[in-house]
């Protein structure tokens, strides 16, 4: 799934980069679905 959708201007936000110390720096999946958004871009 690409994260921008320049044809329907939405943005997809279904990662979550690991910034505490207990994950590693990068990103990866969010915890659950309901973390998943997609929002209108203007």
């Amino acid at each position: 799934m690409k994260d921008f959708d320049f044809k329907n201007n939405t943005k997809t936000l279904n990662k979550t980069w690991g910034y505490a110390k207990k994950h590693s720096e990068g990103f990866r999946p969010t915890k659950n679905e309901a973390s998943n958004r997609t929002i209108k871009i203007e």
